[in-house]
This record gives structure tokens, C-alpha cells and sequence, in this order.
């Protein structure tokens, strides 16, 4: 399992927003924000490379002092121009590593540069400690751009924040070298308050553990015997079922450490290796042993007289992809190693992915648990949810019921490990968001150099049930993950509290009552139905099937709300968060061995209020005006706009009803029109012609 104890928030979302059905009108505006806020970084830009320009004019760091390179900055009268040259300057020390031009430098610089030197020094220590123990790749953000924007602005934007696009995945995320000055969740402010961007994160690290490991390995022997396993869950049976039904290869791949390539009780079955941590070469070596161990669980050659049976019975063809990067029980990966693995495999068909690791969040460490959500990550199971991809993910080994990603994501099923006793394995983490149980001590499987092993752990126990999903796709390749889900869940035999309980999930996996069950999914339930939903509403209505459990989704997909229909009249009313207008709100009734199809509403806007106060302005303006005084709404921005180009800053009316606004000098009949606004109003407005 891959895990950690102390790390940082966290991945990505599948949307379901529907653009083309927005009001017309948003598209004028969304067209003149994008214009005027990409005018404004590329003047900034332009402002800074002049004052770059300016400088290397002066003098080249590499000639002169810190202390000169100051004086020659103290020059500088604009604060703004200032701060540039400064960042300018450290940026460069700080690349270089020059301590003593680095301290000559702020021994002489004045004290406007007070904060930004603290900035500096804050993020060269975080920048000095180890990625691991931060649980964050240092000096380095994911974002994802909003969908509508080109390389060159992105650029622009990454650059306007003094940061760099280290690499562009799938045109929309960026990973980004930020600023010398921003610690991580200085960067997390500044990138999250810009236009373009949609969100950001760190790139987290996570770590490949197994809970123990015995020492026995042996060769050239056959062990299935060894795999109580495949008797205890049925897996046998399950085989025996399936030789009635017509079955198709399954796509598995491995987000894992590597493999051994050449494991002569694996390649057969191999389909694919890669390495995506170096560019997608082929895959030639396991970092560990941990990847070799898990995809012999899934994938090892059945029925050929050596070693272990894999539980796919030969009708798997393994990718095997490695994310991670040091050597042995010292392997981690960041997030953006293991988007990069996943979406390969999701690019080259993969139909089950099986995901070993994760990181544990302590909700308790940070002060704002959602910035150590993984977004992005989540957003590409998400999308991979949607083209019927099941990630079937380890629990964790923390002995813990606290947050741990990516297995806690709502696409994902979430694997306990269960003991051969039936109860769950004293390390295994457990809770409301864990979902199903299967055998994970004692494992007996593959590792390098032809050898096999026990490890125990989530890590093994996950690999079971992706095995058991190929079993159940080679029978119904169309299956989407709900059939999974449904058929994997309500087939479970019940280990622990009747029905779903947080130390065993729905029970421990059952192979042959889950590939019966898929097989007899049934689709007829009632499709639900969405009452009108307003961007100002904080509940959902509609009607499903009586008493069936209803799923609802936001516009990134991930579940917002939970409840239960009526069991007489099928009627639903669940509380939510308000949703944003032109959004579209997803909703799914299941039942044991039923799903219904989605249903989906978009959010309409709210009903606009009239404002009560009239809105006025001073008739006299004149050429040479600069300030235009009025009375307005208490509270309301009040705007002036020539031609529909916003002229000076906007400015709040105040507590007595009045307002000054600052405009630059105007021309003769020239006609301004003043606007006021506030959330949740109509906005009003009044014109002028300058005198």
C-alpha cells in the first residue's frame, strides 16, 4: 500500500458542465473579462521584462556586488518597479546558490524590500527540507487552466506569476516551478486568486508500503496451495462459472512500481511495460519489489505447473506501468508522476485499473483540510469513471479511519484487509468511505528475480478484488462501474454488522456471486426525476424508487449529497451546497442489484432582487473632472464604463448611501455610463455626457 503519515492536502473531476446551453448573454461577458484580464498581465509583463531590460543595461550580476546591485535598485521610485528589480535580482542569487551576494544584497537593499526578503528566506527553508517529510514536492504547484485559454497566455500567466510551465499534461494542467519567494501555500494563494486558472494544488507525494514481509522465496515449485485465498473467496468457482459464457480479454494495468519483466510466471501475460517516471520508456526493472508482488496477484500465469495462479485465470493481459521513482522501501511518487501513469493507461485500454498506494490526511494536522485534496488526480478517475474504467484502490495501512487518497475518492473502490479470520487486519484502515473486504495477510506472489513471497497489507488485498473486476468484465466488457459496483457490493458476503459497516465495508468479496451477479444486473429501475434547481436553492427535490438510495453529483462530478427516497412515494429532498448557475447537478438511484440511469438538471440563475435605492450622480461633469460623487445601495460597487471599457477602479457606496468614484479625464460628450452592482441584484445604471 502506498502510504504516508504526514503530508500535505489533496485530484481531478469529471465535468459535466454543458457550456452551450448557458445564457447567450454570459458568452459577451466571459469574452470581455477574458480580454481585459489578459491585457492587464500582458502590461504587467511587459512592465517587468522593461525593467529587466533596464538592469541588465546597468550591470551584470555576475560583475558586480550584492551591495551595488542594491544601490542601483534603491533608485527606483515606483514601489512596483522596485519590487520587480528586487525579485530580479534574488531570483538569480538564489538559483545560483550565492549566499554572500545573497546577504550583501539585503544588508543594503531598503526596507521596502523587507517582506519580499522574508518571502525568500521562508521558501529557500522549505525548499531545504525533504519532499517526504513535507509530503509535497517544493518549489513546485499543479494547476489546471480554464479550458479556454491558448499555451501562449498560459505561458504569460505562469510568467506574470513568476513562475515557469515545467510541462503541460493534456493541455488544461499545468506543473509549475514557482517563484523563489513563494513557499507552496504562498503559491496556493496567488495561483488560486488568478483569472485563468481553475484550481491548484501541491504535487503531493505518496509511498509504496506493505504492512509485513516474511523471508521465505523459493523457485521452480508450484504454490497455489499456498493461496487459501482462491478457495476461501470462490475465485475457483468463479472459473468453473465463466467456461459456460463466452468471455473476452481485460485490459489490467499495474500504477505501481515497475516489475520484473522477465518473471517467467508473469510475462506470459504481460501486455505492456512502461515507465512513465522516465518518459514513457520500457519498463525493464521493479524499484522494489512491491509492483512484481501485486501484479502476480492479478496476472500470474494460471495452470502452467510453476509458482502461483493468477486470479485473472489467464484472460488478463497486464500493463504494467511505474510511477515511482528511488529505490526499494524509499519510492515515492507525486502526483503528477501518477497522472501521468494513470492516463496512459487509460489512453492504451485499459478496462481495470489497480492502484496500491495512497496518503494518509490527518485531519487533525492542518488548519484547512480541502487544500490536502487531490483534485486533479481525482478529476482523471473521474474521467475515466465515465468511459467505464473501474480503479480499484488499497485502504491504507495506518490502522486508521482519517481521510486517505486517491482510495477515498467517491469513483474509486476502496479495499480493506481482512485476516484469514474474517475480521479486519489489526494495521488496515477502515470507515465510512472504505467499501469492500478481501484476504490481504499472508499473500503468497511474485517478486523479482523469479521468486515468490508473503507480504501482507491493503496493498495485497486491493489486487484480489481487481483480479475478481476482471473476472466480471471478461463476462460483461460493457459493464459500467455502477454494474460493478452494484453486482461487486450486493454479492459481498456479510463479515461483520449487518449491512455496510466501517471496519469490513459490504462484506469480503465474493468471486462467484459478483460475476453472477453482473451477469444478472438488472437496468429497469426508474430513471429520477429533478425538481427546478436555482443557483440560490439549498435543497434538491425530485421523486426515484420508493426507498431506493439517491447519489447526487456537481458539475465535476464528485458526490455533493446522499439520501433516501420516500419508501411510499419515491419523493426525495436532500440538502446541498448552492450550486453555481449554468452548472449541470447529477442524480442516481441504486438499490442492491439495481441501478437507475442519470438523471441531470442544470442550475438555473436566481431570481435577481431589485435594488430599493435609486442610483445617482452628480449632473455636471466636466473635461477635467477626475472624481463623480452620487448616492447609491448601501454596500453596492459602483463602476464607470466609455464604450463598454470599464475607465478608472470601482469603489464601494457607503454606509451613509454615498459614494466617490475616481475616473481619469474624460473628452467633451463623451458619455459615461455608471453602473451599480451587488451579488444577487439586478444590476442598474445611469448615463452622463462630460460638459
Amino acid at each position: 500500500m502506498i502510504l504516508r503519515k504526514k503530508c500535505l492536502s489533496l485530484f481531478l473531476s469529471l465535468s459535466l458542465v454543458l457550456p452551450n446551453l448557458a445564457p447567450i448573454y454570459s458568452y459577451a461577458e466571459e469574452a470581455t473579462s477574458i480580454n481585459r484580464e489578459e491585457q492587464k498581465i500582458k502590461s504587467e509583463n511587459s512592465q517587468k521584462e522593461k525593467v529587466s531590460k533596464q538592469l541588465d543595461e546597468k550591470f551584470d550580476l555576475n560583475d558586480v556586488s550584492g551591495d551595488y546591485a542594491a544601490e542601483q535598485i534603491n533608485k527606483y521610485k515606483l514601489q512596483d518597479n522596485f519590487e520587480y528589480a528586487v525579485k530580479e535580482v534574488l531570483n538569480y542569487y538564489y538559483d545560483e546558490d550565492k549566499k554572500d551576494e545573497i546577504s550583501s544584497f539585503e544588508n543594503t537593499i531598503d526596507s521596502r524590500a523587507n517582506n519580499l526578503i522574508k518571502d525568500y528566506k521562508e521558501a529557500s527553508q522549505e525548499r531545504s527540507e525533504d519532499d517526504s517529510d513535507l509530503g509535497y514536492k517544493s518549489g513546485q504547484v499543479i494547476v489546471e487552466f480554464k479550458s479556454n485559454i491558448d499555451k501562449s497566455l498560459k505561458e504569460d500567466v505562469a510568467n506574470n506569476l513568476d513562475g515557469e510551465i515545467k510541462e503541460l499534461q493534456n493541455g488544461d494542467i499545468g506543473v509549475i516551478d514557482i517563484s523563489n519567494s513563494d513557499t507552496i501555500d504562498k503559491a496556493l494563494e496567488n495561483y488560486e486568486d488568478n483569472y485563468f486558472i481553475e484550481s491548484v494544488q501541491p504535487n503531493f507525494v505518496y509511498k509504496s508500503q506493505s504492512s509485513k514481509t516474511s523471508n521465505t522465496t523459493s523457485t521452480n515449485d508450484k504454490y497455489s496451495s499456498r493461496q487459501y485465498y482462491l478457495e476461501k473467496l470462490k475465485i475457483y468457482d468463479a472459473w468453473d462459472y465463466l467456461k459456460d459464457f463466452k468471455t473476452s480479454k481485460v485490459k489490467v494495468a499495474v500504477i505501481d512500481t515497475g516489475l520484473d519483466v522477465n518473471h517467467k510466471d508473469i510475462k506470459d501475460n504481460l501486455y505492456l511495460g512502461v515507465d512513465a517516471e522516465n518518459n514513457y520508456a520500457e519498463l525493464t526493472r521493479d524499484h522494489w519489489h512491491h509492483g512484481t508482488h501485486v501484479s502476480g496477484i492479478i496476472a500470474a500465469s494460471t495452470n502452467n505447473s510453476i509458482g502461483v495462479a493468477g486470479i485473472g485465470n489467464n484472460m488478463v493481459d497486464l500493463m504494467a506501468i511505474n510511477v515511482f521513482f528511488g529505490e526499494g522501501s524509499d519510492t515515492e511518487a507525486y502526483t503528477t508522476d501518477i497522472i501521468k501513469g494513470y492516463n496512459y493507461a487509460v489512453k492504451n485500454g485499459a478496462k481495470v485499473i489497480n492502484m496500491s498506494l495512497g496518503r494518509l490526511v490527518d485531519d487533525n494536522d492542518y488548519d484547512d483540510i480541502d487544500k490536502q485534496y487531490d483534485s486533479i488526480l481525482e478529476k482523471a478517475i473521474n474521467e475515466a469513471y465515465d468511459k467505464g474504467i473501474v480503479t480499484v484502490c488499497a485502504a491504507g495501512n495506518e490502522s486508521s479511519s482519517m481521510k486517505s487518497y486517491p482510495s477515498d475518492f467517491e469513483a474509486c473502490i476502496s479495499v480493506i484487509n481482512i485476516d484469514k479470520s474474517n475480521q479486519k487486519a489489526y494495521d488496515s484502515n477502515y470507515g465510512t468511505k472504505k467499501d469492500i473486504s478481501a484476504y490481504g495477510v499472508d499473500i503468497y506472489s511474485t517478486v523479482p528475480g523469479d521468486k515468490y513471497r508473503y507480504e501482507s497489507g491493503t496493498s495485497m488485498a486491493a489486487p484480489i478484488v481487481s483480479g475478481i473486476v476482471a473476472l466480471m468484465k471478461s463476462k460483461c466488457p460493457n459493464a459500467s462501474v455502477d454494474d460493478i459496483k452494484s453486482a461487486l457490493y450486493s454479492s459481498a458476503d456479510d463479515i461483520g454488522k449487518k449491512g455496510k459497516d466501517v471496519y469490513t465495508g459490504y462484506g469480503r468479496v465474493n468471486a462467484l456471486k459478483a460475476v453472477k451477479a453482473v451477469n444478472n444486473l438488472k437496468t429497469s429501475m426508474k430513471k429520477p426525476t429533478i425538481n427546478t434547481l436555482k443557483a440560490s436553492d439549498t435543497y434538491i427535490t425530485g421523486t426515484a424508487s420508493n426507498g431506493s438510495d439517491i447519489r447526487v453529483y456537481n458539475s465535476k462530478g464528485s458526490v455533493i449529497a446522499r439520501g433516501v427516497a420516500s419508501t411510499s412515494t419515491g419523493k426525495y429532498k436532500i440538502k446541498i451546497a448552492k450550486q453555481t448557475a449554468g452548472t449541470t447537478v447529477k442524480v442516481v438511484a441504486l438499490k442492491p442489484g439495481y441501478y437507475s440511469k442519470q438523471a441531470t438538471k442544470i442550475v438555473s440563475k436566481a431570481a435577481l432582487k431589485k435594488f430599493s435605492s435609486s442610483l445617482t450622480a452628480k449632473s455636471n461633469i466636466y473635461s477635467t473632472t477626475t472624481k463623480i460623487t452620487g448616492t447609491g445601495a448601501k454596500g453596492a460597487t459602483i463602476r464607470a464604463y466609455v464604450k463598454g471599457k470599464q475607465i478608472g477602479k470601482s469603489t464601494t457606496v457607503n454606509s451613509s448611501g454615498k459614494y466617490t468614484l475616481t475616473i481619469p479625464k474624460q473628452k467633451k460628450k463623451t458619455v459615461i455610463t455608471i453602473k451599480m452592482s451587488k451579488s444577487g441584484y439586478s444590476t442598474k445604471s445611469i448615463t452622463r455626457t462630460v460638459k
